[in-house]
């Protein structure tokens, strides 16, 4: 058994899962007190969660129910083991080595302004947030 490692690199933009997420309905829990079974006094309470959070991750107006099911039109999409999505276009292609995947390619000055030009518009951002994000993943 090994582990493996991803490896990305995309043009694009970096959330974060707070920075998209979206509570459609809040927690319910009630406290209820414990006690010793020797001598019936109460110890302390507990949290008692009845009904878990539920929640929607929203991107450019579309909602999602699971966060790492986002998909994009015509761009690329990766997470991050930080709870962070990346969206943009790759860099390079994705070379499987059995427990590593290598990132190989290269691209030129004016590729990456057009790119980061077409991820611009396409996520309606201004050129100035458009970055190079590098991501390492171990699964």
């Amino acid at each position: 058994m090994g582990v493996n490692y991803r490896q990305s690199c995309i043009l694009g933009i970096r959330l974060e899962i707070d920075d998209i997420k979206k509570v459609v309905s809040p927690a319910k829990h009630r406290d209820e007190p414990r006690f010793d079974p020797r001598t019936g006094k109460q110890t302390h309470t507990e949290r008692i969660i009845e009904k878990d959070e539920e929640c929607v991750y929203e991107i450019m107006g579309v909602e999602y129910e699971d966060f790492y099911s986002i998909e994009i039109e015509d761009l690329d999409v990766s997470f991050s083991d930080d709870d962070e999505v990346y969206i943009g276009k790759q860099l390079g292609d994705t070379l499987d080595c059995g427990r590593v995947d290598l990132l190989t390619g290269s691209h030129s000055f004016t590729e990456i302004q057009d790119m980061a030009k077409e991820v611009s518009d396409k996520l309606q951002v201004p050129l100035e947030e458009i970055g190079i994000h590098f991501i390492t993943s171990v699964g």
